[in-house]
């Protein structure tokens, strides 16, 4: 083990997986997943301007290339028409230095096992998980850091609401390796952090959640060991959510009926006010973007531009996210991933994750069993982080999308990997 470590500590490939690996491993600590970023891009530089043969044989650099393209194409169509000229510079400055983060974690994490790495994802996820459960159970973590006023249980996360969405989308790369080896260990863990997600108060992370329920359940065995996770996914969804305040107050104290019971509003206005209500306003912001996309349907308002052309675009009095609702820190973004690449981008937006998306399935169609069956975690994470009936957060912004290309990169190289095993001799 401590020769293991030296290598990884004294050689160029050691410390690209390494602070590849602190891209999700850091996401709670100081700096966040910028501080790993930023000592991967010089790495990144390097390694394009010394070794270029060996950029050239990298696992995936031509789907790498395709992922950056269909992001940068929509952003540049956008900034001449941008409300936020400056906001959409530093999305495409951002976009176009992560290639190369993007380069040196392939070279990185193409050095060791891709199992390595998912021992690794599996050990923070429950390391987060049982801290979180200490903080619900205690007042405070290991860390001393105690449980949010509202209730929420935040973890190691501190004051931001990024536990909840992190365990949920890299559940899979957790449960789905486990599901026919240790189906009983991968329903335990699904339901540890689960359970967690439900604390959190984060309802996009338990979507994440449920469709991670699905593919494990899918992956099981067996119709008994398939009717024993349906049961404990409701068994957990029901308990954790009776015992979060945020989700209590959601569904238990809120009175919904009030907007259908006020003669005041036509039928369609207290069914959308109803539905806003329970969505904590996003069909507020869906509505402002929805116009955003028609005013200028093509290219958008201009790429990470949303929050400077909110205002504008609101039409409804009673929209709490503009500047007079004085809604603390504003709307920031659409809180939904195709809302915001059409009311930002436009048609050309929707049309490169379109072509992304295809880009990617045949890649992962075109591998050979072992590649698929190893990639499978990384490209699941993939799918319920682009699923889209949910609401999540737009590809622009940084700590996202910082976790969305490290699970790209991930299922490039485990894709290539089990491909290479999987040859015939």
């Amino acid at each position: 083990m401590i020769r293991g470590l030296r290598d990884v500590l004294t050689s160029f490939h050691g410390w690209a997986w390494l602070l590849s690996f602190m891209l999700i491993f850091w996401a709670p600590l100081p700096g966040e997943q910028r501080l790993p970023a930023t000592l991967l891009l010089p790495l990144g530089l390097w390694l394009s301007l010394r070794r270029r043969e060996e950029v050239n044989s990298l696992p995936g650099l031509r789907e790498l290339r395709w992922f950056f393209l269909m992001l940068i194409v929509p952003c540049l169509a956008s900034l001449p028409f941008s409300q936020a000229p400056e906001a959409t510079v530093n999305v495409l400055a951002i976009l176009i230095l992560s290639y190369w983060v993007g380069l040196v974690m392939l070279a990185g994490l193409a050095s060791r096992p891709i199992r390595l790495l998912t021992w690794g994802i599996t050990a923070t996820l429950l390391f987060w998980s049982l801290d979180a459960l200490l903080q619900w159970s205690y007042g405070v973590d290991l860390l001393g850091i105690p449980l949010h006023p509202e209730g929420r249980v935040l973890g190691i996360f501190r004051d931001n609401q990024h536990l909840g969405v992190m365990l949920g989308v890299l559940l899979p790369v957790l449960v789905l390796p486990l599901a026919k080896p240790r189906p009983a260990a991968a329903m335990a863990c699904f339901g540890l952090v689960t359970f967690v997600i439900g604390l959190s108060g984060a309802r996009a992370a338990l979507v994440f959640a449920i469709l991670a329920g699905a593919g494990l359940a899918y992956q099981l065995p067996g119709w008994r060991q398939r009717l024993g996770m349906l049961m404990l996914g409701m068994g957990v969804l029901v308990g954790a959510i009776s015992l979060s305040p945020i989700h209590t107050q959601r569904l238990l104290e809120r009175d919904y009926s009030s907007h259908l019971d006020n003669p005041a509003y036509s039928r369609n206005e207290a069914l959308f006010l109803q539905a806003d209500d329970f969505l904590s306003g996003r069909l507020k912001i869906w509505d402002t973007g929805w116009n955003m996309f028609q005013a200028h349907p093509l290219v958008g308002v201009g790429a990470g531009a949303f929050d400077a052309a909110y205002d504008r675009y609101s039409t409804r009095p009673d929209d709490q996210f503009t500047a007079r609702g004085g809604y603390p820190g504003g709307v920031h973004h659409a809180h939904q991933l195709y809302v915001s690449a059409a009311a930002e981008t436009g048609i050309i937006g929707l049309a490169s994750l379109l072509a992304l998306f295809v880009i990617l399935i045949r890649w992962y169609r075109a591998l050979r069993p072992a590649g698929q069956e190893r990639a499978y975690p990384y490209a699941f994470s993939l799918c319920i982080a682009v699923f889209p009936f949910n609401s999540q957060h737009s590809v622009y912004i940084g700590w996202w999308f910082a976790t969305l290309l490290f699970l790209a990169c991930a299922m490039l190289v485990a894709g290539t990997e089990g491909n290479r095993e999987g040859a015939p001799a």
